[in-house]
């Protein structure tokens, strides 16, 4: 399955658009996918997994995956055992750097301003994700955090979404009102793995080990 900016013949315009501005402002850590092609794909080969990830037993409110073409951001995520606490080359640490100096996303003495840890998920969706939609003038409605069955797929084409180590929040909501966080790993490629159980958290706390990627819906 190809990274869609590999390849540019029958990508949708919408997906070429986008690359192309965030290109242009200097934000290259983003891919294209054909999220429907991978995920039937996956459901052929790992059909256990998909049904897994599926069935309610974390009574995820909507845990299928988006039925069409997506952009996500393949930045690495920090490694904690080297205490690293930004990602490297992020393209959003300037944004993150003056959304914090302006105080409209929580303050932390755990991590550095531009640090995309210690942010509750409430105000990465109330905040951050609106920012970077604007940045990059994709439709506020369009930019989310990837779901756990999408990022389990994903991992099977582009193992950089499983480079380091550090937790990330997720978009998958539950009928307890928490959210979904997840630590995936590509440390043995031809086998994408989460390195430990799903956790649940509440939208409204933030942790110095835990992070975000943004997911657009085309």
């Amino acid at each position: 399955m190809e990274r869609l900016n590999e390849r540019h013949d029958g990508i949708p315009t919408a997906v070429t658009d986008i690359l192309n501005r965030a290109n242009e402002k200097g934000i290259h850590s983003l891919v294209g996918f054909d999220l429907r092609r991978a995920t039937t794909y996956w459901k052929e080969r790992a059909p256990e997994a998909f049904k897994g990830l599926t069935d309610g037993g974390l009574r995820n409110k909507d845990p299928y995956p988006y039925d069409g073409f997506i952009i996500i951001d393949e930045s690495p995520k920090p490694n904690l055992l080297k205490k690293e606490q930004i990602y490297p080359n992020d393209p959003f640490a300037k944004l993150l750097h003056e959304l914090r100096n302006e105080r409209k996303i929580k303050q932390s003495k755990n991590v550095p301003l531009e640090s995309r840890f210690d942010i509750p998920w409430n105000e990465i969706y109330g905040t951050v994700l609106p920012k970077i939609a604007d940045s990059l003038e994709v439709d506020r409605s369009k930019l989310r955090l990837p779901k756990m069955i999408e990022l389990a797929i994903l991992l099977s084409f582009d193992p950089n979404l499983g480079k380091g180590d550090s937790w990330e929040w997720l978009d998958d909501r539950t009928s307890w009102n928490t959210r979904m966080t997840a630590r995936f790993s590509t440390d043995v490629p031809s086998q994408p793995l989460m390195k430990e159980a799903p956790y649940l958290r509440s939208p409204e706390v933030s942790k110095n080990n835990l992070g975000f990627r943004p997911i657009i819906l085309v």
